[in-house]
């Protein structure tokens, strides 16, 4: 720290002395003797272009005699009486300016400069194998410096110093100021809402919802949205709503180790919902997989419009699928109230229904008798439309 003030005193310092240098160097350069040597220089040029023009010699001395008049105007005059007084006053106004800029620099430094950003900047570059004493004091110098410096940066570098000593709502307040500086941002917003969920221990308050509403205005299925929102319905009991958001998680392309943890949860939320929940459990055989996706989904026995449920997921040889109104693709179109469907299973390489090699469809089930269905695609080879050979299907008893 004292060396960056030192630094600025002498950048300061040398500043004041090259104004002064400045000033006196050009002072010497207008001298009194300067305009005799530039008479003489121009007496030497009349006369030898007086004798290459061939003018009498008295029209060349009535020249000289006239320069001359003038240089002796130029040193008597009002005005080069005047300039002794002015050359006088002239250092010490440069001086003073000097001085009062360099005043002026110290003290903006001093407002918006930080003398302990060295220091900063080398603790959070070391942030990540710092202890809890190491970031109590980087906090404290975080802290320090957003007081006196409206910086976005420093509120959030703040923000993850308070998230890795789990003061959540610490750093919840140190992303509202960021936020509050750089407007909407997805990556501020998505910080900020998991800092308040921690901070209310796992309860979504007014004030989540709002980022959280925010954040799936841009990006409707963004998945750490979608898990806040399951996490806070699941810990209101909320078990229908915390379904409704895990299934609609894991329609999306997740690592093996968080999509089983995913599928676990989304379970429990299924069986806290009673016994007379409506569903499909639908078991998967593939063969010969080529296609990365599978897609199962129920339709209406007379077709039309939107599926009611639709699972996403990648293909493995064997899966299990359940259909519900957790994975509805509209509410009012709920699996529960449509009566009979068929269960469809497709193999996709693109992850769309509507882009398949391979499709089985199942015989007329209904949901509300919680049956279990069967179904066997063939991946290699496959056409795109439905073929008896590639599929086996089968109504198996309900699960009680």
């Amino acid at each position: 720290m004292a060396a960056v003030w030192l630094g600025a005193i002498v950048l300061a310092a040398l500043g004041v002395a090259f104004v002064v240098v400045g000033a006196r160097w050009r002072r010497g350069e207008h001298a009194p003797g300067d305009a005799r040597a530039i008479f003489k220089d121009r007496a030497r040029e009349i006369a030898a272009e007086g004798k290459a023009a061939g003018l009498p010699p008295a029209h060349i001395a009535a020249l000289e005699e006239e320069l001359a008049l003038e240089l002796l105007a130029s040193e008597t005059g009002p005005a080069a009486a005047a300039a002794p007084s002015l050359s006088k006053r002239q250092p010490l106004a440069l001086l003073t300016g000097a001085i009062a800029a360099a005043a002026l620099a110290l003290g903006l430094y001093a407002w918006w400069g930080d003398p302990n950003a060295p220091v900063i900047a080398t603790a959070f570059e070391n942030a990540a194998d710092a202890d809890a004493e190491q970031l109590a004091a980087l906090e404290f110098l975080l802290a320090a410096r957003a007081l006196r410096n409206a910086d976005a940066n420093t509120h959030l570098h703040l923000a993850s110093v308070r998230m890795r000593r789990a003061d959540y709502a610490g750093a919840a307040a140190a992303f509202a100021a960021a936020h509050a500086l750089v407007g909407p941002s997805q990556d501020v917003d998505l910080a900020w809402a998991r800092a308040r969920f921690l901070a209310d221990e796992g309860t979504l308050s007014a004030d989540t919802r709002a980022i959280v509403a925010r954040v799936l205005a841009t990006a409707p299925n963004h998945p750490a949205m979608l898990e806040l929102l399951a996490m806070g319905a699941l810990r209101d009991g909320d078990y229908a709503a915390g379904a409704r958001h895990l299934a609609a998680l894991l329609r999306q392309d997740l690592a093996a180790p968080r999509r089983r943890l995913l599928e676990e949860t989304l379970t429990l939320a299924r069986e806290r919902q009673g016994a007379d929940r409506a569903f499909i459990k639908v078991a998967v055989t593939v063969t010969d997989v080529a296609a990365p996706w599978l897609i199962v989904f129920a339709r209406p026995v007379e077709g039309g419009g939107p599926p009611l449920a639709v699972a996403r997921q990648r293909a493995r040889a064997e899966q299990t699928v359940v259909l519900d109104d957790a994975n509805a693709m509209l509410a009012e179109r709920a699996l529960s109230g449509s009566g009979k469907v068929r269960v469809v299973a497709r193999l996709s390489t693109t992850g769309t229904a509507t882009d398949f090699e391979a499709e089985v469809v199942s015989e007329p089930v209904d949901p509300a008798a919680r049956p279990r269905v069967v179904l066997t695609l063939r991946g290699a080879g496959a056409a795109s439309t439905p073929d008896a050979g590639q599929a086996v299907e089968r109504i198996e008893d309900p699960v009680p």
